[in-house]
């Protein structure tokens, strides 16, 4: 390669570099756009016992030129939640009561005078979830609604994990590319079966296994689309091109492709949808909630990461048992996932529980992208 040609594939790299940070800087950017106040912004998960009970919430608006949007969101097992919005003359704008439902606003005729607002809930043996987000609507940004935020964070997720490992390493932008390319694959051929199968199989194992078996046999066939797809899909991979399993480098630089794709298009399906409904100015949710999915993210893309490069090192070393274990982890993921997605509890369960439930499968991953790293044969580390 002559002189020139290496001058320009430095200057193309550098271009990549370049937009790659400035993508970031434009989403960390757009979390300061148009912040407006945020008066109310709680959420409450209610059990495992029915819950009966009255929360009162007050809260300040001050200028006459208040505009509240406000969205209570409820998602109850059993019981009833009342919702109730009261102006500072007493006024109820907002009187809301049931199992499922959600209430968004300001309606046109609805005026905000300043002073002390109280919301007011009233749980009546009540299981499951509420969440409730009252801003001030003049100066909201529709870039940061809950939802808007949530994605943004999942697509900051992949975008820095990108460009993390390209830092450290220096492996080629193709590697990542590729392991998009697979996860793309992959996800498509499992969504092709589960659209085509699940319904009839779920529906066998139910009627075939007593509730708790079925619950359990369920999820373990969810769990194994992943494996038999996504990690399969690799597999093939490897198998046929080799040069993918030269280094540890390229090898996790494949699985953190696959695992960062997933958490950009996964938040940018969040952000677009929230925008789609029109409902974003007044979408409800805690800090913890919507920093929820992002954190899931970081769990996944380790999990992603360590599967795939565990079936890269079943080629390089000659060892296929590693390729198993690559299965094994993906699948045991899902499968807890989806233990969690069928239950019939979830409602009433604190959203957090399930991460807690995935930091086995991501500790281990960490560990093993860590001896992999070590353990890759010298012979293909040239």
């Amino acid at each position: 390669m002559n002189d020139e040609q290496t001058t320009c594939r430095r200057g193309f790299r550098r271009k990549w570099v370049l937009i790659s940070w400035l993508i970031v800087a434009v989403v960390i950017a757009s979390f300061f756009l148009g912040r407006g106040k945020v008066y109310m912004n709680a959420s409450r998960t209610l059990g495992p016992e029915p819950v009966s009970d009255l929360q009162q919430l007050p809260f300040e608006v001050s200028g006459s030129d208040a505009q509240l949007k406000y969205r209570i969101h409820v998602k109850l097992q059993t019981g009833i939640v009342h919702f109730r919005l009261i102006r500072p003359d007493g006024v109820v704008i907002v009187d809301s009561a049931g199992k499922i439902f959600s209430q968004a606003g300001p309606k046109e005729e609805e005026h905000f005078p300043p002073g002390r607002y109280l919301a007011e809930i009233r749980a009546e043996q009540a299981i499951g979830t509420w969440t409730l987000a009252i801003h001030d609507g003049n100066h909201s940004s529709r870039l940061n609604s809950s939802a808007i935020i949530t994605g943004k964070l999942m697509v900051l997720v992949g975008a820095l994990a990108l460009l993390f490992w390209r830092r450290r390493t220096r492996v080629a932008w193709t590697y990542f590319g590729i392991g998009a390319a697979l996860w793309a694959v992959g996800v498509a051929l499992k969504f092709g079966w589960a659209f085509a199968f699940n319904k009839s199989i779920l529906q066998a194992i139910n009627r075939a296994l007593p509730e708790p078996a079925a619950w359990v046999a369920g999820a373990l066939y969810v769990g194994l689309l992943t494996g038999v797809f996504e990690i399969g899909v690799t597999i093939l991979a490897a198998k046929r091109w080799a040069f993918l399993s030269q280094n540890s480098e390229r090898a996790i630089a494949v699985g953190i492709g696959a695992g960062a794709f997933e958490a950009i298009i996964l938040g940018l399906v969040v952000a677009l949808a929230s925008l789609a409904s029109g409902q974003q100015a007044a979408a409800a949710g805690s800090v913890s909630l919507m920093v929820l999915p992002a954190v899931e993210r970081i769990l996944a893309l380790l999990c992603h990461a360590s599967s795939r490069a565990m079936v890269f090192f079943a080629v390089a070393a000659q060892r296929p048992r590693w390729a198993l274990w690559g299965f094994i982890l993906m699948t045991g993921l899902d499968t807890v996932a989806a233990l969690f997605l069928l239950s019939k509890g979830q409602a009433a369960m604190n959203p957090w529980i399930p991460e807690l439930a995935f930091l086995p499968f991501v500790l281990i991953s960490i560990a093993l992208l860590i001896f992999l790293s070590k353990a890759w044969p010298k012979e293909r580390r040239a």
